[in-house]
C-alpha cells in the first residue's frame, strides 16, 4: 500500500503518531537505528527551523502517518541541512522513498537560494532494500567516508550492573528541599 497524500508534520498533533511509526520502523530494522523517540523531539523542537516548511508527513488513505521526513541543522544559518527520514515497514515502496528524498532536495535549494550560499545536504539509509547507496546516487548522494576525527563516537554500558554513586566534594551534601526557600 503506497501513501495517499503528503503534508507538513504539526508535531504537537502529530506526536503520538510519529512515535508509533519510529518504533514500528527501528522493529522492522534495527533497534540501533537513530534517531530515538527522544532524539526525534530534541531535534523537531531545538533544530528544525521552520517546521512548516522543513517537515512533512506522508498518509494513507485514513490520515495514518506512514512516513516522516524532516531537514534540520545545528544553526539556521550552517551550510548543511540533514535529512532524517523513516517509513513505516507496511508502507515502503519506491515511490516513497523517492517522494522523501525528492521533497528533501527541492527544499534544500530553495533554503540555498533563500541564504545565497550553497548547501550540503546529508542523508543516511533507510533500512530497506529500495533505498541502497546505489538509488542515493541516482539523487546526487555520494557515500561519505568514515574520518573519526568528523564524527560523533559513543559508548555504551550494560545496566544490569549497578552504576556506582558519585562522591561529593568534601562539604557538600545532597538533600531533598522541602521549600524554595531553602534553596539558599
Amino acid at each position: 500500500m503506497e501513501y495517499t497524500s503528503s503534508r507538513p508534520c504539526n508535531y504537537h498533533q502529530d506526536q503520538k503518531q510519529l512515535i508509533d511509526l519510529l518504533l514500528a520502523y527501528r522493529v522492522a530494522t534495527s533497534v540501533f537505528i537513530y534517531p530515538t523517540t527522544w532524539r526525534l523531539r530534541l531535534l523537531f523542537t531545538s533544530r528544525v527551523w521552520e517546521p512548516e516548511r522543513d517537515t512533512r508527513v506522508w498518509q494513507d488513505h485514513s490520515d495514518r502517518i506512514t512516513g516522516f521526513a524532516m531537514l534540520w541543522s545545528r544553526r539556521p544559518e550552517n551550510n548543511y541541512l540533514v535529512l532524517d527520514r523513516f517509513v513505516h515497514p507496511d508502507f515502503v515502496s519506491k515511490d516513497t522513498v523517492g517522494e522523501m528524498l525528492n521533497w528533501g532536495t527541492e527544499r534544500t535549494h530553495v533554503i540555498a537560494r533563500e541564504m545565497g550560499s550553497d548547501q550540503t545536504l546529508y542523508t543516511s539509509l533507510l533500512g530497506s532494500s529500495l533505498d541502497s547507496e546505489a538509488s542515493l546516487k541516482t539523487y546526487g548522494f555520494v557515500s561519505k567516508p568514515f574520518d573519526a576525527k568528523s564524527y560523533n563516537l559513543y559508548f555504551a554500558q550494560s545496566l544490569d550492573k549497578n552504576i556506582s554513586k558519585p562522591v561529593l566534594p568534601a562539604g557538600y551534601v545532597a538533600r531533598t528541599l522541602p521549600r524554595v526557600e531553602e534553596l539558599e
